[in-house]
């Protein structure tokens, strides 16, 4: 078996030069251990700052991605999962917010499922987030599941694993950044594959790049994807 890590990084020059050594040691050990291949691939989404220089440093360790200007972080996942040959694929952010070594408990649901989503909202006692991108976050989810229909109570947590199957699915998803994960689940229960809500640990590390315009473009990517995929 083999497991495809895809990481997207836009930005990212203060915090993946932290993540990725606990990341590429974690996993050497997890593979040995499980006797698990498994592959990172992080995608440079057109940086500003010296990110690509950062990942520059663990060329031997990852499969880099890097184009420019900035297209997205769907567009960026997009890149990176074409790559990844992986049995399963799992994205994660670049913070790294929910841990590395919560890609144990993926793998052991993945037998039953076909994809496997973190939930922060399912894993309350583990979260750590600002009160006001609390109000955000869940004002969107309840408008993600009354206008598609998705019985999940968190479908934007960064972390999420799928297999095979699933990937021509991520791969036809129209909106290049954060609406491409309600527009990826919403085909995935569109066509009958099987779907796991998780719930995970997740801390809020430094500055996000979700802003509050951020939602707004979500809601209206939203009403596109219900457009698209009648």
């Amino acid at each position: 078996m083999k497991i495809s890590i895809v990481i997207p990084a836009y930005n990212e020059e203060n915090r993946i030069g932290k993540t990725l050594p606990h990341v590429i040691s974690y996993l050497k050990e997890f593979s040995k251990k499980n006797q698990i291949q498994t592959e990172i691939i992080v995608v440079n989404d057109g940086s500003k700052d010296k990110t690509l220089e950062v990942l520059t440093t663990f060329k031997d360790e990852v499969i880099i991605v890097s184009y420019f200007p900035n297209m997205g972080k769907g567009y960026a996942l997009k890149q990176g999962i074409t790559k990844a040959d992986g049995d399963y694929i799992y994205i994660a952010d670049a913070d790294f917010s929910t841990p590395i070594e919560y890609i144990e408990h993926f793998v052991e649901k993945m037998d039953k499922y076909d994809c496997v989503i973190g939930s922060r909202a399912l894993g309350k006692e583990d979260i750590k987030v600002s009160p006001l991108r609390k109000l955000f976050g869940n004002a969107s989810n309840l408008l993600i599941r009354s206008i598609l229909g998705l019985n999940f109570k968190d479908t934007q947590c960064g972390f999420k694993m799928f297999n095979q199957k699933c990937k021509p699915y991520f791969l036809m998803c129209e909106n290049n950044r954060y609406g491409y994960d309600f527009e990826f689940l919403y085909l995935l229960h569109k066509n009958g594959l099987m779907i796991k809500e998780m719930p995970v640990e997740w801390t809020e590390v430094g500055e996000s790049h979700v802003t509050t315009a951020s939602y707004f473009k979500t809601f209206a990517e939203l009403l596109h994807v219900r457009k698209a995929h009648k």
